[in-house]
């Protein structure tokens, strides 16, 4: 948009939209005090709505113990489980969906989803008995 016509849309001069954009362009320290008093720093006005550091840091290691189970399963295990979950790509599929995609049979694609549960429960348990003594 031109000057003009952002002075129009905003009903500001513009002088002030010119202004308004060059401050916009000059970095600000998220400690500068603001308000009336002075009392306020400009970062305790922003909201952060991503996830915390230990948020991040759980994440990335459930992601690393997920990758690492993962990969005692044969490929096609995987495949299946990633799949069935939507590990990838957020979307959970059907078995039949998984066959298909796999050109394989849906009981195939069942057996093959036990399989894989089967061998990471007991992983799993393996893990506990290691944790617990």
């Amino acid at each position: 948009a031109t000057i003009a016509e952002l002075s129009e849309a905003l009903e500001l001069t513009a002088e002030q939209v010119r202004e308004y954009l060059g401050r916009a362009r000059q970095p600000l320290s998220l400690d500068l005090k603001v308000g009336d008093n002075n009392d306020t720093e400009l970062g305790e006005l922003l909201e952060y709505k991503g996830q915390s550091p230990s948020d991040y840091t759980e994440c990335l290691c459930l992601q690393s113990d997920l990758k690492r189970m993962l990969s005692e399963l044969t490929q096609q295990q995987q495949d299946v489980i990633k799949l069935r979950y939507g590990l990838d790509d957020g979307k959970q599929l059907s078995l039949s969906k998984i066959a298909e995609i796999l050109s394989i049979s849906p009981e195939r694609a069942r057996q093959i989803e036990r399989e894989a549960l089967t061998k990471l429960r007991k992983r799993k348990d393996i893990l506990k008995e290691y944790l617990i003594y």
